[in-house]
């Protein structure tokens, strides 16, 4: 077992070398060695490609320190993170220390680093295992002791805080005990001079062009989140390759390089109705337009902004020449009201501030729709329908408002789709006799048996370990009071469809304003694209009822071991009784604002007392007086409802916050 004799290595000596062999990142090198060097825990935050793993196993290459590596997934488990007895052995001659098969974990306390890649992957009772190690320095195995940890141990984490696919919340218990260093992308110079040394490449334009099209994919606004300069590394590699094979056009080396590269790496925004490709295509245009990103394959003739037959010249988006618009657009501009040039919509244009229009003077657009019907019906299937649908509901024809309907539906449930598989359910793990395909062996506690039974068989005693899935719902309480009109409704709609996608059967769906229905029961089958167009249809009336909508949602899930509510409202209450106390039989109640929250000053006073009548504990809770309890809950209403349902609030204003406000709530 390792021990806590040892003298622990400095490294801070080592910082010349480690800074010889990685590209900049100065900074972060000297806090990475000084956090290390003071005896700290540490997870490293930052997106894919941002050198996390590079630094660390340089570190360790360079001080010759144990580097053990766990990838961070839904499957590991303490044992595997531990380790476990060997069953042979010990069924031979019983449990000895030397037949315990070290885990990870285990292995980097006798003196080393435990480097866990995607840690936000790990389900929490494996992340609960290192609040001992990291803490106390030592873990206890049972029927091998204490091993305490070796001066040298470190845990180091890393994450993709942007990833919410598959991943789960740490626990606060873990990140108390961790330094966080976040790493950001490198400047265009730093990330050129990695390309260089990774490819061997000495095609300088080469290199220039395929770390500005990677840079720009991380700026665009129809990419959440960018590719990291391994897009750069591989897309010099294909094109060196590519002109090996003899391809001599390099715009045509160059496009067929950067979708192979770079088109997997880029995560596109759920809101946009483009593919990747057409994206890139348009990045690439813009980047070869510029004076200083110019590449011949050959050193002469070919240029990347000629085409086939060397004609060069401006291009327009999707690498087509730039054209005037024909005789039918030049119709269709004339139509137009006066001084209306922006609102024009071309095919391959899409329709220029129609959103700010629609805000200002939707009367108008809606004057123009009904007057051109071609493009009206192009306008309402484009991805603004969402926007426009709320503010031209009730003054667009039926045929429009049918079509506009139909098309936001499908949207909205193409968007869910995107974001529903958020949150990783990973259940609770138990040990059970019968075996499934996706259960292992549990090892310890199958030998137990084994050994308690002799004469017995082997298969007769398997223990296996499962997970048993949370017994937990969710309902989403949506508000169709009078001011839930305009984009409001669509953010509903979104909510509901998204949450639909997520929990398949276990959810409900309540709709109310001055009272509360529901839309759809917690075992009562809708399909998504139903309840959005429900949900699309609601006329906007009456007041804001929460505490209804609250009892009813309640209501629906009251038989989960686990209940979860969503509250999507644009305002306080201003009917029915206080939500507060339905508010706390919620596990979690997470509230998504669709209005900037008023902040109670003046009558906070007055407020806060209405809202302590039922709850004393709170008003004059221990070590608090009345004045830090006021100042604590000095805020919206709907926030306090937040708190009190210990959920997640945030805010959102437009149809793209809002994937991100669910997710929050998925992962809470």
């Amino acid at each position: 077992m390792a021990s806590k004799g040892r003298k622990e290595l400095s490294l801070l000596r080592y910082y010349g070398k480690i800074k010889s062999r990685i590209v900049a990142r100065t900074a972060e090198i000297k806090n990475i060695l000084a956090t290390l060097d003071a005896g700290r825990h540490l997870i490293l935050e930052g997106a894919p490609g941002t050198t996390k793993s590079t630094i660390l196993r340089t570190i360790t290459e360079v001080c010759q320190i144990p580097f053990y590596v766990v990838e961070g997934n839904v499957d590991l488990t303490p044992s595997k993170l531990v380790g476990h007895f060997n069953p042979a052995k010990v069924m031979a001659d019983d449990y000895k220390e030397e037949y315990f098969e070290k885990g990870p974990l285990t292995l980097a306390m006798e003196g080393g680093i435990l480097y866990i890649d995607e840690f936000n992957r790990m389900p929490p009772d494996t992340g609960n295992v290192l609040i001992t190690a990291v803490e106390d320095a030592e873990i206890h195995i049972p029927r091998y002791g204490v091993v305490n940890a070796h001066p040298l141990f470190r845990v180091i984490c890393a994450q993709n805080p942007f990833d919410d696919v598959g991943t789960m919340r740490i626990s606060r218990a873990i990140y108390d005990r961790l330094c966080r260093i976040r790493l950001d992308y490198q400047s265009e110079e730093e990330e050129q001079e990695i390309v260089r040394r990774k490819t061997g490449c000495t095609d300088e334009n080469l290199i220039k062009i395929a770390v500005r099209v990677t840079q720009e994919t991380r700026f665009h606004k129809e990419i959440k989140q960018g590719a990291s300069v391994r897009g750069a590394m591989d897309m010099v590699a294909v094109a060196l390759r590519l002109r090996e094979i003899g391809e001599r056009n390099a715009r045509e080396i160059l496009t067929s390089a950067m979708l192979s590269a770079v088109s997997g790496k880029a995560w596109l925004l759920e809101t946009t109705d483009r593919t990747a490709e057409a994206i890139l295509q348009e990045i690439l245009n813009k980047v070869l337009s510029q004076p200083d990103m110019k590449w011949d394959p050959d050193g002469e003739g070919s240029s990347p902004d000629q085409d086939e037959e060397g004609n060069g010249g401006a291009q327009g988006p999707g690498g087509r020449r730039a054209e005037h618009p024909g005789p039918e657009e030049e119709q269709e501009r004339e139509g137009m009201p006066e001084d209306w040039e922006e609102l024009y919509y071309g095919p391959s244009d899409g329709p220029l501030n129609l959103k700010r229009m629609v805000r200002a003077s939707p009367e108008k657009v809606a004057e123009y729709l009904h007057s051109h019907r071609a493009t009206a019906e192009q306008i309402l299937q484009s991805t603004d329908v969402l926007e426009l649908y709320g503010h031209l509901r009730d003054i667009l024809d039926p045929e429009l408002i049918e079509i506009a309907r139909r098309y936001a539906s499908r949207l909205i449930v193409k968007l869910a789709s995107q974001i529903a598989n958020v949150g990783m359910k990973t259940g609770n793990l138990y040990r059970r006799k019968g075996e499934e395909a996706w259960d292992e062996i549990e090892i310890d506690a199958t030998l137990e048996r084994i050994i308690d039974s002799p004469g017995s068989r082997i298969e007769e005693n398997l223990m296996f370990l499962a997970r048993r899935p949370e017994q937990k719902a969710c309902v989403v309480m949506l508000d169709h009071s009078y001011s839930m009109r305009g984009l409001k409704n669509s953010m509903a709609a979104l909510t509901a469809a998204t949450i639909a996608l997520h929990f398949k059967q276990d959810y409900g769906v309540v709709v109310f304003s001055t009272n509360a229905r529901v839309l759809k029961g917690i075992h009562q089958h809708k399909p998504p694209t139903l309840i959005a167009d429900e949900i699309l249809s609601l006329e906007p009336t009456g007041y804001t009822n929460i505490h209804e909508a609250l009892q009813m949602g309640i209501g629906q899930i009251k038989g989960y071991e686990k209940k979860i509510g969503i509250l999507l409202t644009d305002g306080d209450w201003n009917c029915g009784e206080n939500p507060i106390p339905v508010a706390r039989m919620f596990n979690s109640l997470h509230v998504i604002g669709l209005e900037e929250p008023l902040k109670v000053e003046e009558d906070h006073f007055e407020l806060t007392y209405r809202y302590f009548d039922s709850r004393s504990d709170v008003i004059r809770p221990v070590g608090w007086g009345v004045e830090e309890t006021l100042r604590r809950y000095q805020g919206s209403r709907i926030e306090m409802l937040a708190r009190e349902g210990r959920g997640h609030f945030c805010y959102v204003q437009s149809i793209k916050e809002v994937p991100l406000a669910i997710t929050r709530c998925l992962t809470a």
